[in-house]
């Protein structure tokens, strides 16, 4: 997301042609740049796009490869933005389906934690280390107005911070100088530990939550991974956004918001 000054002149914007690629393409692609600098190997990885996801485990695997942090930062860049995808067909389990009492009981466990065990968690502090990336679309000059272009930039990381966090009463509350002040611009999440939960799965409960598919967690063990669409209307999650003329402002998710909830299952 970004903002736009309006002028009065127009300008053309040019979209920047990335290759879509499937994990094992990547995979080539990276054995092919072996020898070759970080500076290269990032750029390369910058012009990609998955059309899979990429499991924390492959991950690991892709990063033992890379030459440096410019390529580590890009590989960052492609495999968060493939986390909404379907893991390769390879490492989908081949099990069936459950029938609709079996979804419900697994999702017991879900609804008493969301319902009960989440307020009754204890306080806790923890350390929200972030990671920001963004990216630029290119943008062509107008000849007769004169007007500067802008080249493209791909996903690209421009901060990193840490902030402590506490968990007091069901609450997540940024500590000490963190609570008033944020070096970063963008959008900022919140509700890590447990209000986000809360608020989606219940938005998703009265919207469309479905069953998906079972996937190969980090264990080993299945997950019944359920999909889920919630309309505006009905949304009650919020991100915040600095900076606008306002300051920092909360934004309510535009049109439907479709996302996985991967849950242990057996």
């Amino acid at each position: 997301m970004g903002l736009c000054l309006m002028l009065a002149a127009s300008f053309a914007v040019t979209s920047h042609a990335t290759t879509r690629v499937s994990l094992e393409d990547l995979q080539r692609v990276l054995a092919s740049a072996q020898g070759k600098s970080d500076a290269d190997v990032a750029k390369q990885l910058a012009d990609l796009e998955l059309t899979e996801r990429v499991s924390a485990a492959e991950r690991q695997k892709l990063n033992a490869g890379l030459p440096g942090t410019k390529a580590q930062e890009a590989m960052d860049a492609l495999a968060d933005s493939s986390q909404f995808l379907r893991l390769p067909a390879s490492e989908m389990p081949n099990t069936p389906a459950p029938d609709v009492a079996s979804q419900r009981r697994i999702l017991g466990p879900v609804i008493n934690y969301v319902s009960k065990t989440i307020h009754q968690l204890p306080n806790i502090v923890a350390e929200r280390d972030t990671t920001r990336f963004e990216d630029r679309p290119a943008q062509d000059v107008q000849e007769e107005t004169g007007m500067v272009s802008y080249s493209y930039l791909p996903l690209h990381v421009v901060d990193k911070y840490k902030a402590p966090v506490t968990y007091r009463d069901g609450k997540e509350e940024l500590e000490g100088a963190s609570k008033h002040a944020n070096p970063s611009r963008g959008l900022v999440s919140w509700g890590e530990f447990g209000p986000i939960l809360s608020t989606v799965f219940v938005d998703a409960a009265k919207s469309n939550l479905s069953w998906g598919h079972w996937e190969s967690g980090p264990s080993g063990a299945n997950e019944a991974v359920f999909q889920y669409a919630v309309p505006k209307d009905k949304s009650h999650y919020q991100v915040v956004f600095c900076c606008t003329a306002e300051g920092w402002k909360p934004l309510r998710a535009r049109g439907r918001f479709n996302s996985r909830l991967p849950i242990m299952g057996k």
